[in-house]
């Protein structure tokens, strides 16, 4: 849906109704990435998965740099170019560097990037001290992974807030390809959402054992729900653009809900017979290659309807309505294809 925000154009029919839907979701959809990382990070490593910080950085490298290379260089770029999205550039090669290779422009694979880095400071962290692998391995302590937690959001409302108040209220253009804030910021909040998916796995292993109503879970689901939506609709109407502190306290609040919502969520899910559904595996699999190869191909489309109707058409509704509907259709059908194809070529080799 983030991804079709922008068919909308200038239209409010499209824009105005999925814009509220897509912000809220953009809250907490990429922490849920890399908290469900972090979680997975610490069942491998409790399960004597990792034998040292050197081979565990080797695999990181061949599962998140090279495809990031690779992807970048032989996908995403023939197709922005095929696309015209250098279009009169003066200096395609440095934007391409600067902007596809080193992040500071439009990359739908930046997250690989951080997620890497993140990885690394994790791994100096727990690798590189005796202090922090004891902690992954004692027992769950309920006193001491909320304080844990707290701390965590402390530290992430404080990295918010000074990216904020660099580029809100200092007005300092991050942008600029000498500027290394937006590095600092990324990877520092990639590695504390990995660290609360740690967390918040480490609590779900300390209440498996409870046996519970079903109607607990959902009360508190709900809950949660309602929580974000008044938030977030507060955030949204009521804050002044002149309080950005107050502003990424409430969106910090709304990333935690977001991602305890989605952990709830798919605890719940995978206690149902919907866990067995033949969709949802599939999904589950191939979701990381459908968002990979997917989202190239929206420049593509949006070149074609440009040229077919001009710039005016995506102001019209029906004209609007049809490009949303082409781009999730095409853009899933083709992402998913690739993967598919590519999995039955590894398979062959």
């Amino acid at each position: 849906m983030g991804q079709l925000i922008s068919a909308g154009g200038t239209n409010p029919y499209i824009h105005d109704r999925l814009d509220y839907i897509v912000v809220g979701i953009y809250m907490f959809h990429m922490r849920v990435f890399f908290a469900l990382s972090g979680a997975v990070f610490y069942l491998r490593f409790r399960q004597g998965a990792y034998r040292g910080g050197i081979t565990f950085l080797q695999k990181k490298a061949q599962r998140l740099i090279v495809p990031f290379l690779l992807v970048t260089t032989f996908y995403v770029l023939p197709l922005k170019a095929v696309a015209g999205y250098w279009a009169g550039d003066a200096n395609i090669l440095r934007d391409i560097l600067l902007g596809q290779y080193l992040l500071l422009g439009n990359s739908h694979l930046w997250f690989l990037i951080v997620m890497f880095f993140a990885f690394v400071i994790l791994s100096a962290c727990v690798f590189g001290s005796a202090c922090a692998r004891t902690w992954l391995c004692a027992p769950h302590a309920l006193r001491v992974e909320l304080s844990v937690m707290a701390i965590l959001f402390a530290l992430l409302f404080v990295d918010g807030a000074a990216y904020r108040l660099v580029t809100d209220i200092l007005h300092v253009n991050v942008g600029n390809w000498q500027n290394c804030l937006w590095y600092a910021y990324a990877i520092g909040w990639g590695v504390l959402w990995m660290m609360i998916g740690i967390l918040l796995e480490r609590l779900r292993q300390r209440f498996a054992g409870v046996s519970l109503p079903m109607a607990v879970p959902a009360v508190l689901f709900l809950v949660m729900l309602a929580a974000f939506c008044v938030i977030y609709a507060y955030e949204t109407h009521c804050v002044a653009p002149d309080s950005p502190l107050v502003d990424e306290l409430l969106r910090t609040v709304l990333a935690v809900l977001g991602v305890s919502l989605c952990f709830s969520f798919g605890i719940w899910l995978s206690r149902t017979r919907a866990a067995g559904c033949r969709l949802i595996q599939v999904l589950s699999r191939d979701s990381m290659g459908i968002y990979l190869y997917s989202d190239p191909w929206n420049y593509v489309i949006l070149a074609l309807f440009a040229s077919c109707f001009g710039i005016m058409g995506f102001g019209v509704p029906k004209l609007s309505v049809l490009l949303v509907s082409t781009r999730f259709v095409v853009t899933l059908a083709v992402g998913w294809g690739i993967t598919l194809l590519l999995r039955r070529f590894s398979r062959v080799l």
